[in-house]
């Protein structure tokens, strides 16, 4: 076998261990949510006042009255409590007015006209006569001077800061959000930061995934050789695409179950794991994968040479004690654990998924056939022809068996069943 087939075999290998990583990287980067936001909004403490005794029921209460009645000064100190922060006009001017403009409908001529929550982008474009609507402006955390402004960092935490100018005081309200206090399973929050803050790295994250699936695609395959017998590359691409697939589904529910990555492991933790352990049938379907396809027989006149993931090795015929086909099933702790996690899902009262019944039975039922070729040196090759439900997965196996014969290795068909994990080739 030349080199470069050799270097090919060795990045079918890679290509596929690379796509594994960038979807479990990948999917990571795209459901991690930002574990805490600030929000700055306009106060209008005049307009709100006036707004106390204001109600589309037309249902006042004594506390509205109350409220409105207080000189605007005495209001301003009930209503944030004394957490007032006094700024310098000069050095935030500019942050006060880009706020300002988003409440007022001139969000082209703010820089943050991309920071508002896609709900608050509606009800800013049509409900284009409404005045006194000033929405959140969101930021990350280590954007504003929190600790300056002694605003703790909790969930619902929040300070008034003021500058003045010309006798006239304009107030902000900022609030920090705990995204891993609040946001739960099933849970959503409100209001939503826009996208690009609140996935911070959705963007990397769709970056791996795409490098992962072109290398996955351009990467120099191997040559078809004569006497070489290797598994269908069609067949290797199927388990490609199904490993994917089940792998994003596993192992990416739990981020949409509980809200984020973090979430996972923080909200409902004992059904991520469950997940995650199925997710690793996907895993092994890629690993699987990725030696099959980096592996070869190459019949020669005195010898076999024998490669997998890039290396080779050459064995000669007389090295051969025999050849032996059989059987392999799944471990037997393996399939009660599977069927436990299928009696777990029915006494959660919540019945069991079509996933978990499925994966149960099949790995109940795998059964694999395959060839173990004994050396002389101890060493024992396995080759497997068939897959769990038997379909043959090898053709041209039998050449194997015949070369061998024709040079007087003994084959034997035996009953003979193993109980382990299929040994990868």
């Amino acid at each position: 076998m030349d080199g470069d087939n050799l270097t090919s075999r060795y990045l079918g290998f890679w290509r596929r261990i690379i796509l594994l990583v960038a979807v479990i990287i990948g999917s990571m980067l795209l459901f991690y949510k930002a574990p805490a936001l600030l929000t700055a909004s306009w106060v209008d403490f005049t307009q709100q006042k006036a707004d106390e005794v204001k109600s589309p029921y037309k249902a006042i209460g004594n506390e509205g009255k109350r409220l409105q009645a207080l000189p605007l000064e005495t209001y301003i100190q009930e209503k944030t409590q004394g957490k007032i922060i006094k700024l310098e006009a000069d050095r935030w001017r500019n942050f006060y007015r880009d706020i300002y403009l988003v409440g007022t409908r001139e969000i082209d001529k703010s820089k943050y006209a991309d920071r508002i929550s896609p709900r608050d982008v509606e009800i800013l474009k049509w409900q284009t006569g409404r005045t006194g609507y000033f929405v959140p402006i969101f930021f990350k955390v280590q954007e504003l001077p929190i600790q300056e402004w002694n605003l703790s960092p909790q969930e619902g935490a929040y300070v008034y800061l003021v500058i003045s100018e010309k006798e006239s005081a304009k107030y902000l309200r900022v609030e920090y959000h705990d995204y891993l206090s609040t946001s739960g399973p099933m849970t959503s929050v409100y209001p939503e930061p826009p996208a690009h803050l609140y996935y911070p790295y959705r963007n990397v994250g769709w970056g791996v995934l795409g490098i992962g699936i072109l290398l996955a695609i351009f990467l120099p395959q191997p040559r078809k050789r004569e006497n070489v017998i290797e598994y269908p590359r069609f067949r290797l691409v199927m388990g490609d695409i199904l490993g994917v697939i089940l792998l994003l589904l596993f192992f990416c529910l739990p981020f949409l179950i509980n809200g984020g990555t973090v979430q996972a492991v923080k909200g409902w933790w004992g059904l991520s794991l469950i997940f995650w352990f199925l997710a690793l049938g996907p895993v092994l379907i890629l690993y699987s994968s990725a030696a099959y396809a980096s592996f070869h027989v190459r019949l020669g006149e005195d010898s076999l040479h024998i490669a997998r993931a890039g290396s080779g090795r050459e064995y000669r015929y007389d090295d051969v004690e025999g050849v032996e086909r059989l059987e392999l099933h799944n471990p037997a702790w393996f399939r009660k654990l599977f069927f436990w996690v299928l009696m777990f899902s029915f006494l959660s009262g919540k019945g069991a998924s079509s996933s978990s019944v499925g994966t149960y039975f099949l790995s109940e039922a795998a059964a694999y056939t395959g060839l173990a070729l004994y050396f002389k040196d101890g060493h024992i090759q396995y080759i497997w022809i068939t897959d769990a439900l038997g379909n043959v997965l090898l053709p041209g196996y039998e050449n194997i068996v015949r070369v061998l014969q024709g040079h007087g290795v003994p084959y034997h068909v035996t009953d003979k069943v193993i109980e382990k994990f299929l040994p990868l080739p």
